[in-house]
C-alpha cells in the first residue's frame, strides 16, 4: 500500500511537471494579467497624503531650584501623559469647538495624532490630510487649542515649541508600481500553478508503461522516445524512421522481438491503431513495415484511413492509386494487386490513395477479410494503418479482421477513460490485441507527433460522435 501511495504521488508530481512544461505560457499570461491588475488597482486606490508636524519640549511645572525635585523625570512623565491624553482631548466637544472656531469652518479636514519620544520630554503633534493646506492649518489650530484643554487633564503643563509646522511640499506616502507588479505577478503565478495542480488531479493520462499496463491489462511491447525532427522541404523527409535515432531504433527492435515472441508464424495481418489522432500510429506502422522489410520479409503497408489517405506522400515514389484500399473493398471484382505500389525500399510495398472518402459509409468485415486474405497470399506481412479507434468505427472492423493488433498510446495525451473505452470497443469486435506501445515517453512533453511540420487537419465526424481536429500523426 505504501509503495502504491508513493507511486501515485510520483505520478502526480510528474503529471504536474508536464502540465507546467506544456502550459507555462498560460501561467505566464496569468502572471502578466495579475501584475497589470495589481498596478491598476494600486493606481486607482492611491491617494496622496500630506503631513505636517510640530515638536515640543514639555515642562511639568516643578521647581528647578528644588534640589530634591527630579525635574527631568517628571518632565518625561508629563510628555507621556500628554501623548496618552491626546485622543481624549481631541474627542472632547470643547477641543473640537475651539479648533473649528480657530479654523473658521465647521470641519477640521485633517486627522491629528500625538506621541512622545521615549526617555525624553519631547512631545510630537502630527496632522495628516489629503490636502497639504488642511494638514498645516489643522496643526496650527491644534497647537493653539490643545494647551487650553490639556490643562484640565495634566497639571500645569508647559509646552515649548522646538520645531514649527511647515507646509508639506510633497506627499509622505507613495506607491511602488514595481512592488505592486511583483505582488500581482506572484499571485498570478500561484493561481496558475494551483489551477494546473487541480488539472493534474482531474485529467488522468498515461505517463509510464506500468501505468498503461494497469489500465488496459495488455502486455507492453515497447516504449518509444519522443523524437523531434525539423521541418524538411518534402513530405517524404518528414516521416521519422528508425535510422534517424538510435534509441528509437532500439525500441523498434525490442518491439519486433516481443511481437514475434507473442505471435505465431501464421500471423500475417497486423493492424496498428490508437485512441485518438496524433498519437504516432502511422509512424509506428511505417517503421514496423520498413523494419520487417529490412529483415528480408515481403511487406505491404496499407493505408486504411479512407477519410484521410496520405501514406503515399511519405514515400519517394509519387506513384499511387487514386482510390487506394477503398476500390478493393467496395469493388469485389477489382484485382487487389492493382492497388499495390512499389515504395522504392526493397521488400516494401504500399497501398494508399489520393482520394478522401466523404460522407457516411460502412465497411463490411467480409470484404475486408477478403482483401486481407488476398494480400496475405502475396506478402509475408500486411501492416494496416487504421483510423483512430476512439474516433471512428472503421478501426474496429479493420482490427477485427486482422491477425494481430498493436495499440499505440501517446504519453500524456488521451485520457485514461478514452483509452479504456477504445480498448473495450476493440474487444467487442473480437480484435486480437497483441500488445501496447507507449509513444513519446521521456521527452519534453510535446503533445503532437514527431514534429512533421505540416498542419492540415483531420475532419472526423463519424464513429462515436466525436469530432477531433488533430493533425494526422
Amino acid at each position: 500500500m505504501e509503495n502504491e501511495n508513493t507511486a501515485g504521488i510520483s505520478e502526480l508530481i510528474t503529471r504536474f511537471y508536464k502540465c507546467v512544461c506544456r502550459f507555462w505560457y498560460a501561467v505566464a499570461a496569468v502572471a502578466v494579467i495579475g501584475a497589470a491588475v495589481s498596478v491598476f488597482s494600486a493606481f486607482r486606490s492611491y491617494t496622496p497624503m500630506y503631513m505636517s508636524r510640530a515638536v515640543f519640549s514639555v515642562s511639568s511645572g516643578y521647581d528647578h531650584d528644588d534640589i530634591f525635585s527630579s525635574t527631568p523625570y517628571y518632565d518625561n512623565i508629563t510628555a507621556t501623559q500628554l501623548a496618552e491624553a491626546f485622543p481624549n482631548v481631541l474627542a472632547a466637544d470643547m477641543m473640537r469647538d475651539l479648533m473649528e472656531k480657530e479654523l473658521g469652518r465647521s470641519y477640521i479636514g485633517a486627522s491629528l495624532s500625538a506621541s512622545s519620544v521615549a526617555d525624553t520630554n519631547m512631545f510630537v503633534m502630527t496632522a495628516r490630510s489629503s490636502s497639504a493646506h488642511y494638514a498645516y492649518e489643522a496643526l496650527n489650530a491644534a497647537i493653539v487649542c490643545f494647551p487650553k484643554v490639556a490643562v484640565y487633564m495634566v497639571a500645569e503643563p508647559t509646552l515649548v515649541i522646538r520645531e514649527s509646522p511647515k507646509l508639506a511640499e510633497e506627499p509622505y506616502n507613495s506607491v511602488s508600481w514595481k512592488r505592486a507588479a511583483v505582488k500581482g505577478g506572484a499571485a498570478g503565478i500561484i493561481f496558475g500553478l494551483i489551477v494546473l495542480l487541480l488539472y493534474s488531479f482531474a485529467v488522468k493520462t498515461i505517463l509510464t508503461p506500468d501505468e498503461l499496463k494497469r489500465i488496459v491489462s495488455i502486455p507492453i511491447l515497447a516504449s518509444f522516445p519522443n523524437v523531434v525532427r525539423k521541418k524538411r522541404r518534402s513530405r517524404a523527409e518528414t516521416m521519422i524512421t528508425y535510422e534517424d535515432d538510435k534509441s528509437f531504433s532500439e525500441s523498434l527492435r525490442g518491439m519486433f522481438v516481443k511481437f514475434r515472441h507473442r505471435t505465431s508464424k501464421n500471423v500475417r495481418v497486423v493492424s496498428v491503431t490508437s485512441t485518438l489522432a496524433s498519437e504516432g500510429k502511422t509512424t509506428i506502422a511505417f517503421n514496423f513495415a520498413k523494419y520487417l522489410a529490412s529483415e528480408g520479409k515481403s511487406v505491404v503497408l496499407v493505408d486504411a484511413d479512407l477519410r484521410k489517405q496520405d501514406i503515399c506522400e511519405f514515400f519517394e515514389s509519387a506513384d499511387s492509386f487514386d482510390s487506394g484500399l477503398a476500390k478493393c473493398i467496395f469493388d469485389p471484382g477489382y484485382p487487389v494487386m492493382e492497388c499495390v505500389k512499389e515504395s522504392g525500399t526493397p521488400g516494401l510495398s504500399y497501398i494508399s490513395g489520393k482520394k478522401t472518402l466523404s460522407g457516411m459509409y460502412n465497411l463490411d468485415r467480409k470484404s475486408v477479410r477478403r482483401v486481407f486474405a488476398q494480400l496475405s497470399e502475396q506478402f509475408d506481412y500486411v501492416i494496416v494503418d487504421t483510423p483512430p479507434c476512439g474516433v471512428v468505427s472503421d478501426s474496429g472492423v479493420l482490427c477485427g479482421a486482422s491477425d494481430a493488433v498493436i495499440f499505440v498510446v501517446r504519453q500524456d495525451f488521451a485520457r485514461t477513460s478514452q483509452i479504456v473505452d477504445a480498448v473495450f470497443g476493440l474487444s467487442e469486435r473480437n480484435a486480437p490485441l497483441t500488445g501496447c506501445v507507449l509513444n513519446g515517453s521521456g521527452g519534453s512533453g510535446s503533445r503532437y507527433g514527431y514534429g512533421y511540420g505540416y498542419g492540415y487537419k483531420y475532419g472526423y465526424k463519424y464513429g462515436y460522435g466525436r469530432n477531433y481536429g488533430k493533425s494526422r500523426e
